[in-house]
């Protein structure tokens, strides 16, 4: 029970039933539960002051976790060190990376999108293993690269200061969480870069927060380039495309629709739906950003 999507507790018990002349009749098995959305109405929300000191501390755990993916560089390719994409893990081949030839039409399709801004003073947000830092930096005049992980940022030094194709003195680096943009205020942005990190936030809160900042932190006339934001029209359907794939022949139907339902459920990535993005634009941020 505690499977399906809609219940959020359960309890089994079996309970004796007696007939009309009060002799044991028949077992029975009755199932109390606790539905989801019951569950979310009893939420404390007494402590709404502390929700940003958990978002934060939300972030720096995941970024502990890509701290050790990246540390263990399980998909980097020595002779093109702009296409580390360790840590980046593939939901239909558990287990295993993705394709090089994969991974190289994502980061130069994404780089083409951020080159179509001409950026010159740039910020990135979770830059990871430079993938789009070692290519967009090329063709800016000053560009900056943070991230949680000091494993990622060390890789990222190693290649800009001693990799011969990729010497990027006008490049700095440093450790720093996607909401903290405006730290680098004094660097005369014209473009802010928050690609593939989305997902990672801890709340709707702290992904506004992001857009605020980072909008803050811009020139006027600049532009923030978010990316990669995972759709929350389409996570039914993602669970149901990587649930069949992986399933075999043996697989029953109502089986896999109650795999589908269970990962749907238990998703621990940020989801959007685009519509957020209107309701942000109407009722938090100021006009002169936008």
């Amino acid at each position: 029970l505690e499977q399906l999507p809609a219940v959020e507790q359960a309890v089994v018990v079996v309970h004796d039933s007696a007939d009309a002349n009060g002799e044991d009749d028949d077992k029975q098995l009755v199932a109390y539960v606790v539905d989801s959305s019951h569950a979310l109405h009893d939420v404390d929300t007494s402590n709404e002051g502390s929700d940003l000191t958990k978002d934060l501390a939300e972030a720096e755990a995941w970024g502990a976790v890509y701290d050790e993916a990246y540390a263990v560089r399980d998909a980097l390719d020595e002779s093109d060190p702009s296409l580390n994409f360790s840590g980046y893990g593939n939901s239909y081949t558990p287990g295993r990376v993705h394709r090089p030839e994969v991974v190289r039409e994502w980061v130069e399709t994404i780089c083409a999108r951020i080159a179509g801004l001409q950026p010159k003073r740039a910020l990135e947000l979770g830059c990871g293993n430079g993938m789009i830092l070692l290519r967009v930096a090329k063709l800016c005049e000053r560009y900056v690269g943070t991230d949680l992980s000091a494993n990622a940022v060390d890789y990222v030094r190693d290649v800009i200061t001693q990799h011969p194709d990729f010497i990027l003195p006008h490049c700095g680096l440093d450790i720093a969480g996607a909401h903290e943009a405006t730290r680098f205020a004094n660097e005369r942005l014209d473009t802010v870069v928050c690609n593939g990190v989305s997902m990672y936030f801890p709340s709707a809160d702290y992904l506004t927060s992001v857009v605020e900042n980072s909008l803050s932190a811009l020139e006027p006339g600049g532009h923030f380039f978010l990316g990669d934001v995972r759709n929350f029209r389409l996570l039914h359907h993602f669970h149901a495309s990587v649930q069949l794939h992986l399933a075999d022949s043996s697989v029953a139907y109502h089986d896999y629709r109650v795999n589908v339902a269970t990962h749907v459920k238990h998703e621990k990535e940020l989801l959007v739906d685009p519509v957020a993005f209107l309701a942000m634009l109407r009722r938090s941020l100021p006009s002169a950003m936008c």
